[in-house]
């Protein structure tokens, strides 16, 4: 069976399973896994697919807790393949020596935090290229054209099957599972930023990195800080 067949045939298993539209990222996120898996088997340990809308960047679906954890990493830190992935729209791939040398901090969160040693991110394609990342995580070394060209093809078919959804900067067009994604990491981020913004007296740029190196020094996330800041739990002193 082919790679292409091989997620084809998950991804169909998975739409029996659960059709509701809300769940297609994840779906996709776990056909994705099942196909490599059926490629190169033990290989991936997860897969994330990340949306970067503006300068934000959703984590849309994650095949477990931390494949999730690893994409949110990413956006904390502001590094990773995943967003030179994006940025470049060419496939990225963090493993062995070069991986710590080229992203020092997300290095040591990721191997410290998760069982993952490598990455390989590729970016989206077609009508949605320049959207987003399908990004695969290992335990292990990944590496070889093999794998390198089985994980652009699930990429793609990743694609294809976003490419009937509007993915822009603008949420009245986006599908309702980005929008209510989008827009609740958008509505915290914004509305904490712009708090840092008034106690420091800073623009909206320097907030966001503030918000980011307070998020990367507590050891959490970029939204859940923001959320604790909106409601108080955290407070905006220290940042």
């Amino acid at each position: 069976m082919t790679i292409t067949a091989a997620f084809d045939a998950a991804l169909a298993r998975l739409v029996r399973m659960d059709p509701a539209p809300a769940r297609l990222p994840h779906r996709l996120a776990t056909a994705a896994r099942l196909g490599l898996d059926a490629e190169f088997p033990g290989v991936t340990a997860g897969v994330g697919v990340g949306l970067y809308v503006g300068v934000f960047h959703v984590c849309v679906a994650a095949t477990g807790p931390e494949a999730a954890v690893a994409q949110d990493l990413q956006f904390t830190l502001g590094e990773g393949p995943g967003p030179d992935a994006h940025r470049r729209r060419l496939p990225v791939l963090a493993s062995g020596p070069s991986f710590r040398r080229t992203w020092p901090v997300f290095y040591e969160q990721l191997t410290g935090g998760t069982p993952f040693r490598s990455v390989l991110s590729i970016p989206l394609t077609g009508a949605v290229a320049g959207s987003g990342t399908v990004d695969v995580y290992s335990e292990g070394p990944l590496a070889g054209p093999d794998v390198l060209g089985a994980a652009m093809v699930v990429a793609a078919r990743v694609s294809e099957q976003l490419e009937c959804f509007s993915i822009t900067d603008d949420v009245a067009d986006a599908p309702q599972w980005l929008a209510n994604a989008f827009l609740e990491s958008r509505l915290q981020i914004s509305i904490a930023t712009g708090m840092l913004m008034g106690a420091t007296g800073c623009g909206a740029e320097e907030g966001l990195l503030l918000l980011r190196g307070r998020a990367f020094a507590g050891g959490i996330g970029v939204t859940e800080l923001a959320a604790a800041i909106v409601t108080g739990e955290a407070p905006l002193h220290g940042c």
